[in-house]
């Protein structure tokens, strides 16, 4: 059995850069390998306490690697099995960018700090 059987990426945008002429380029956008995980879709969709005291409704929880850096709030993920299908809507990997059916924004992170305990993300 894997501890971590799913891939999860984010969606990254850079910000527009302006040029010495006066014109601005558009930064790098699209999905980003973030690192392997373990998914599991909660049974009813449950309350989550944010960083704020601030209640969200999550679908989701996501079981990570202590290595990484907690995701802000709001940025679009996506999950996928050893297959390669998305695991919200079964649809093959494409670069689109982020779509209501195909990922979800995160709600919450909870990372202790404790070396060997995993970090937790709600979607």
């Amino acid at each position: 059995m894997l501890r971590f059987p799913h891939t999860l990426e984010m969606w990254y945008e850079e910000e527009a850069t302006l040029n010495s002429d006066g014109s601005w380029t558009e930064g790098a956008h699209g999905w980003r390998t973030l690192c392997r995980c373990h998914a599991c879709r909660l049974g009813e969709t449950r309350e989550v306490k944010g960083a704020h005291g601030q209640t969200h409704l999550c679908a989701f929880e996501v079981t990570l690697p202590a290595s990484v850096e907690p995701l802000p709030v709001g940025t679009p993920v996506r999950i996928f099995d050893s297959r390669g299908l998305n695991l919200f809507d079964r649809s093959p990997r494409t670069d689109a960018p982020p779509q209501a059916s195909a990922s979800y924004p995160v709600r919450g992170f909870y990372k202790s700090g404790a070396r060997y305990e995993y970090a937790k993300l709600w979607l």
